[in-house]
């Protein structure tokens, strides 16, 4: 069987146990979109998978011949073996669908639920906050750090894997901050859903700015969340970490909090932490009791 395919994506290297392989997405005459790779037979085929990457150029068609095709994800997956397969080079042009193609490059935000119930391979897009950043760890020729992002309500949480350079994107910092993943490729592993990324996702983190000296500030809440020891408060443009022994002082629990959102509130700094918490109407309250 041999077939075109417009190639979506330069080829990607990645190395296990020493033998390189190479990763791209195309896409047929039919609109169907592959999640494709190219892998030698044995050591002595490197070259020639190498030689076989290189014909793999995006926007451009090739042919492929004498591959197979798995269709359990959501993109079938074309493994192309170069002790058997061929790639051809052509100039031949597929009327493909531009909106789905758009669709591929640009997949729109959803839901941490969405994600949860989306099927392997699919790619996503999300917006979430970072709960936990775990070590990073590393082999000879890989590295990945994992982190918990959870959604506003903290209803929701699933694995983030940050895998080669976007390992380094976030750190332990980073937690209670917000963070965009736009082209993520959903995994699937003992039942829990996880998202992956791939080396055409992008990663980043929306970092709050946090005042260096004592100051009180008032701030629009729209959102917030919990882990650990700490409270988390959304704004448009930043995130504020709250100590819960703080947050409890106002006298209320997190639910009922977020369910009076958005709030605006005077928020007091020292040494750049929180240690106030309190809406403007009563700060304006103690402010005008007579003294005893």
């Amino acid at each position: 069987m041999a077939f075109f395919l417009q190639i979506l994506t330069d080829p990607t290297k990645r190395i296990a146990t020493s033998m390189e392989s190479y990763h791209f997405y195309g896409i047929d005459g039919t609109n169907e979109i592959y999640q494709c790779g190219i892998f030698p037979s044995d050591e002595s085929s490197i070259a020639t998978t190498r030689d076989m990457a290189s014909q793999i150029k995006k926007d451009k068609t090739v042919l492929i011949k004498n591959h197979s095709i798995n269709r359990k994800d959501y993109f079938p997956s074309v493994a192309i073996h170069s002790n058997k397969g061929h790639v051809f080079q052509t100039n031949k042009r597929l009327d493909l669908d531009q909106d789905k193609i758009s669709l591929f490059y640009n997949p729109p935000l959803v839901s941490l639920a969405d994600v949860d119930a989306s099927p392997k391979k699919k790619l996503v897009s999300v917006k979430a906050t970072i709960d936990k950043v775990f070590q990073q760890r590393e082999g000879s020729s890989w590295k990945r750090k994992d982190i918990m992002i959870s959604n506003e309500d903290n209803s929701k949480r699933i694995c983030l894997k940050l895998w080669g350079d976007q390992a380094t994107a976030v750190t332990d910092t980073d937690e209670g901050s917000s963070i965009l993943v736009k082209n993520a490729s959903v995994d699937k592993y003992r039942s829990k859903t996880q998202i992956n990324t791939t080396e055409i996702t992008s990663v980043e983190v929306e970092r709050g700015v946090v005042p260096s000296e004592d100051t009180t500030t008032e701030q629009e809440i729209i959102g917030a969340s919990e882990t650990g020891s700490d409270i988390y408060f959304a704004t448009e443009s930043d995130n504020i970490t709250v100590p819960r022994s703080v947050f409890n002082n106002m006298h209320t629990n997190l639910q009922e909090f977020i369910g009076q959102l958005p709030m605006k509130l005077l928020i007091s700094y020292e040494n750049g932490h929180v240690t106030q918490v309190t809406p403007p109407d009563a700060a304006a309250v103690g402010a005008d009791e007579p003294a005893n």
